[in-house]
């Protein structure tokens, strides 16, 4: 009897080790990663990564504090802010003053690219998706909302039906309509998502960055600059051509 009691412990004992190692490994930290058309996000419960094609520059935020990091490696760059005075337009143009996500109406569940969404439509018409089944904090959820001019909604935004495809024809003489296309960004439709395992070294900031006073310093890629100085000129030209 007393055998058949130490083998039954044994048993269980075992069950237990395997329970508590698979417990461990489903609680192993992941980091998910989100492919939109512009912006590859990568995220976990108290840290955020933006990196932005277009751009060419990568935002940081994480807990506690969240302060917002937008830095660039090629010119060795870097611009900070508080969130609460952070808005996606300050990267494009630094004269737009900080405001906090228009306010959304929750119209109900959709499905967008077969995920599993929830449907908020803002004030000003705008349809928005969030991801019903990627569990956010609030403030990865406002991030997301501030820096992709989103309404305010408490999911990870993965479209918005005001996208949709301009096209553009060239004029060798200034034209409003470029400089529009310009500042305006890349409409937020997703691409994909998949899961990592977490990476530390994804939510860093290098260091040995310079401090730039305004946001534009670093959001602007060469090309950008280069681009918008020849508006600036060409302004100037008409303005002088009587």
């Amino acid at each position: 009897m007393q055998r058949f009691k130490a083998a039954i412990t044994c048993i269980f004992s075992i069950f237990a080790l395997f329970a508590g190692a698979t417990n461990k490994a489903i609680a192993a930290p992941k980091e998910i990663v989100v492919t939109q058309l512009d912006n590859t996000i990568s995220l976990t419960d108290d840290a955020v990564r933006i990196k932005n094609k277009t751009g060419n520059f990568i935002l940081v935020a994480k807990a506690p504090d969240w302060k917002i990091t937008c830095f660039r490696t090629d010119r060795k760059v870097y611009w900070q802010t508080d969130l609460n005075r952070f808005t996606g337009l300050m990267l494009l143009n630094s004269c737009v003053p900080p405001h906090d996500p228009v306010e959304a109406t929750f119209l109900g569940p959709k499905k967008y690219k077969g995920y599993d969404c929830l449907c908020y439509k803002s004030r000003k018409g705008m349809i928005v998706y969030g991801a019903k089944n990627i569990k956010v904090s609030s403030k990865v959820a406002e991030l997301l909302c501030r820096y992709l001019f989103m309404p305010n909604i408490k999911e990870v935004p993965l479209f918005e039906s005001s996208s949709k495809a301009e096209t553009y024809q060239h004029k060798d003489w200034f034209d409003a309509h470029r400089y529009k296309d310009f500042m305006q960004r890349t409409p937020v439709t997703t691409i994909s998502i998949a899961t990592k395992t977490y990476d530390p070294k994804d939510f860093v900031v290098p260091a040995g960055l310079k401090k730039m006073s305004q946001p534009t310093d670093v959001s602007y890629s060469d090309a950008n600059k280069s681009d918008l100085e020849g508006m600036i000129e060409g302004v100037g030209f008409m303005g002088k051509d009587k």
